[in-house]
């Protein structure tokens, strides 16, 4: 179920609600002061940071990329 944000027009709370596909034209109440004058608004995902230390995939060997992987310099040229 997504979580929505929502402001209310009444008192001009935010908070935010899970609402499931079959209730997105549901009438949304504020949890402050019960105002079905409520509106869905917009919000910015966060930004997940990367480690720059994650862990490569490595062959067999242990070194470099898996074995038949493009450019893997332990496949002979035969």
């Amino acid at each position: 179920m997504p979580l929505y944000p929502f402001v209310c027009e009444a008192c001009d709370t935010r908070f935010e609600k899970l609402m499931g596909a079959n209730t997105a034209t549901a009438v949304v109440e504020c949890p402050e002061c019960a105002s079905p004058k409520t509106a869905r608004t917009f919000a910015v995902p966060a930004k997940v940071p990367v480690s720059v230390d994650l862990p490569t995939a490595a062959g067999a060997c242990g070194v470099g990329p898996p074995c038949g992987a493009m450019g893997c310099r332990r496949i002979s040229p035969n």
